[in-house]
């Protein structure tokens, strides 16, 4: 019988599923593999699969309606996350700032391979991890284009700089600034 599914470490056609993906009920795509070795192979970047889930789903105290929107506050050292400001015994009148939600990027933006569950699928298994890339004159031009970009948006984001000016209002800056030039912004979250 052939399975529908591909190994999420090699793309070959697979049937064993992740056994703590399988517990927690995760959908079988990604957590699939065609042999052991392939688990084992996957197993150092599939696991954090497994830990995502159980913030999304409230098992380590985490609210889930705000698990998958915005950043949460680490407790008991880094174990569990909330979305409201700890106690702690404050001796001065400095505040953490409320945690704003993740902004949204356009459909329109091509998104990397671990856009969807912030786990990369290609570079972990890619041979550039043992070997220099000598990069092409193409490739070279797109690097230039890549800095250009970036040098208008840091210049964006230090116009916005001046006393009282928060570092969320700085993001929002840099975040807009990237979608204008049609690049993807590194914190954000799939528009629907």
């Amino acid at each position: 019988m052939e399975s529908s599914y591909s190994c999420a470490r090699c793309g070959n056609p697979s049937n064993l599923q992740c056994p703590k993906c399988l517990q927690l009920g995760l959908p079988r795509e990604g957590a699939v593999f065609c042999s052991q070795d392939c688990f084992k192979a996957s197993w150092s970047s599939h696991k954090s699969v497994h830990v995502k889930s159980n913030l999304a789903t409230g098992k380590a105290n985490t609210s889930s309606e705000h698990s998958q929107e915005g950043w949460l506050y680490c407790l008991k050292k880094g174990q569990t996350r909330t979305s409201v400001i700890p106690h702690f015994d404050w001796t001065g009148s400095l505040r953490p700032y409320p945690i704003s939600q993740t902004r949204k990027v356009p459909d329109e933006i091509e998104k990397p391979d671990w856009a969807f569950d912030g786990i990369p699928k290609i570079e972990p298994n890619s041979d550039l991890q043992s070997r220099v890339e000598i990069k092409t004159p193409e490739q070279i031009e797109r690097m230039r284009e890549t800095c250009r970009i970036a040098r208008e948006v840091l210049d964006a984001a230090a116009r916005k700089i001046q006393p009282g000016v928060t570092t969320d209002e700085i993001d929002e800056v840099v975040h807009q600034a990237t979608i204008a030039a049609g690049k993807l912004p590194s914190l954000f979250t799939l528009s629907s």
